[in-house]
């Protein structure tokens, strides 16, 4: 299925030399506003944004987390008074995205989470109080937690 769009495409762009100048164009553009926001965002800042496209002279800007965006927020005057300056009618002004599923760069896995566990003395304090329960609900669920201690596998 891949190879059929990809085929389309690839004839698409072969027969209509317009739409590849555009694309090859579009694609240009992006290269170098990737290469400006390289030189002149801070780096921790860089490695969460990207330029997405440039349409009637705005930029969008694209980050993976809303902190990034509200980071990048404080820095878009600044930014765009750069843009305006080098390249002069190209871009007036900037927007950003929040794409949460940013894949130009790569996240870390998470770890997966233990399951939480009871100590002896815990575990002999819970059931020690639900003893003294009168609330059959609350003793049951006492007892339940106290029941939820993992012991040790000894070999």
């Amino acid at each position: 299925m891949f190879k059929l769009k990809f085929n389309r495409i690839y004839m698409l762009l072969k027969n209509n030399k317009m739409i590849a100048n555009s694309v090859t164009k579009s694609l240009s553009d992006m290269e170098k506003f990737e290469a400006f926001l390289k030189k002149n965002l801070p780096e921790e800042i860089n490695k969460h944004c990207h330029p997405l496209h440039l349409t009637d002279s705005e930029l969008v800007l694209v980050v993976d987390s809303a902190a990034w965006n509200t980071k990048l927020r404080f820095i878009i005057p600044s930014l765009e008074k750069k843009l305006r300056k080098h390249y002069p009618g190209q871009v007036r002004k900037i927007r950003i995205k929040v794409c949460l599923n940013n894949v130009r760069h790569e996240t870390p896995a998470r770890e997966k989470h233990r399951r939480a566990t009871l100590s002896e003395d815990s575990q002999s304090v819970i059931i020690e109080s639900a003893e003294d329960m009168a609330d059959s609900d609350l003793k049951e669920s006492l007892l339940r937690l106290a029941g939820n201690r993992k012991t040790p596998v000894k070999d």
